[in-house]
């Protein structure tokens, strides 16, 4: 092997393996949110808000997209997404949504952080529910910088006795 094909694999490599490992824009805390909730099923509405803080770790300000996805619940559960912009209706997935006429990303100064919260209705229904939350910015929403999971298991406070 000669100098010029040593520089080359070197550099190759380099290059592959900061792409690999490039940091993520945001932190967020905690990443894996797991929770249990024993409440009474018959009390209207029912709000279960686990909640993730999102942290800019850079020297810039960032505009955040997220897109929320339910991978596993009982089918009568909603969930919605409050963030500082707003608290979206349960059809909305999305902060930035062509189809909905929704653009409102979430700014996040550098070294400031954010609450975002995923509010379960469980409709009088018990079970465990798991969703994410994927984080882009909004200028390549293509691309996911972070994701946020949460695992939710609604259980009945109430005992029936007979």
């Amino acid at each position: 092997m000669n100098m010029k094909h040593i520089l080359l694999c070197f550099f190759t490599f380099l290059f592959v393996s900061t792409g690999l490992f490039a940091q993520s824009p945001i932190r967020i805390e905690p990443a894996d949110y797991r929770g249990a909730f024993a409440v009474d099923l018959e009390q209207t509405p029912l709000l279960q808000d686990p909640t993730v803080t999102i942290t800019n770790t850079t020297d810039s300000t960032l505009a955040l997209r997220w897109e929320l996805f339910n991978l596993d619940r009982p089918g009568a559960w909603e969930s919605q997404v409050c963030d500082p912009n707003e608290c979206y209706l349960p059809i909305v997935r999305s902060n930035i949504d062509d189809d909905l006429g929704i653009d409102a990303p979430v700014m996040l100064e550098p070294d400031s952080s954010v609450n975002i919260s995923i509010y379960i209705m469980p409709n009088e229904t018990i079970g465990t529910g798991k969703f994410a939350l994927d984080f882009s910015l909004a200028s390549d929403p293509a691309t996911v910088v972070d994701m946020a999971t949460f695992e939710v298991e609604i259980t009945s406070a109430v005992v029936s006795t007979f």
